[in-house]
């Protein structure tokens, strides 16, 4: 055990306190994001695909550096990896169409979504269980729209996933002041 985990009573690898500035910057990151999102609704699909990958790779970032805190790492490192895969397909194809980038973007939230879901025990455990139900929901929520409407407009999608960043972004922020109580 390093000198940055802490043990909880049952002998478990808990997140330490110290981290809960690094949920609370990436967080607002993320809400930053989201905002522009919702605020620049009308950019061509290729800005949308990279601030939609950037927003899937901070997700990513996150899960995958604090994986290994949970007492389940394969969830979050799984979890992670869902989101990086979905970052890259955005970055490595940004002048797809609407639709090809709603399914691609919609395949990948469900999936997030999904894991959120079954995370949400994990996140029991660090005094903030609600937040992944929440996000897992909007994530589901905003994957299915997004299929469900693949010829619809910028503005939809961007609508969509700016709520949906907006929200994480918010809900990392809620977990890293959570963290900083020392819960």
């Amino acid at each position: 055990m390093t000198s940055f985990e802490l043990e909880e009573a049952d002998g478990t690898a808990a997140l330490p306190s110290i981290r809960w500035g690094w949920f609370v910057a990436l967080g607002a990151l993320m809400s930053a994001l989201g905002v522009i999102l919702l605020l620049r609704p009308f950019k061509a699909a290729g800005t949308l695909a990279f601030l939609v990958a950037f927003a899937l790779l901070f997700e990513a970032i996150e899960l995958l550096v604090d994986a290994r805190y949970l007492p389940r790492p394969i969830s979050g490192y799984l979890l992670g990896a869902v989101h990086l895969v979905t970052a890259i397909i955005a970055l490595a194809w940004p002048g797809i169409t609407l639709w090809a980038l709603a399914v691609v973007v919609g395949i990948g939230l469900i999936a997030a979504g999904v894991a959120s879901l079954v995370l949400r025990k994990d996140a029991a455990r660090l005094g903030v269980g609600g937040l992944p139900v929440w996000t897992g929901i909007l994530s589901i929520v905003a994957g299915v729209l997004a299929l469900a409407w693949p010829g619809g407009t910028i503005l939809v999608l961007a609508v969509i996933l700016g709520v949906r960043v907006l929200g994480a972004g918010a809900a990392l922020v809620a977990t890293g002041l959570v963290l900083r109580r020392g819960v």
